[in-house]
């Protein structure tokens, strides 16, 4: 008997992930990807993106609770 592979739900999330991510718009798209992917701060992002820490905040909030609603609304083909 083998043993479960987690290696393949992990593809399934990353390719379920992408299609949520393209959902976003560009900008969306790039601060979830400064935080995430670059582990950047916040303020960090405010700074690059020319906006207050504090829109960053409410921007990756919504952008990630789009993201929980494509999810959970519908099957992503």
């Amino acid at each position: 008997m083998g043993d479960d592979d987690g290696g393949y739900a992990r593809a399934e999330e990353r390719a379920t992930l992408g299609r949520l991510l393209d959902r976003l718009s560009d900008r969306d798209r790039e601060i979830i990807r400064m935080r995430f992917e670059e582990d950047m701060t916040q303020a960090q992002i405010a700074e690059v993106v020319g906006v207050s820490q504090m829109q960053v905040s409410r921007l990756i909030r919504q952008a990630i609770e789009r993201m929980r609603g494509e999810a959970r609304g519908r099957r992503l083909s």
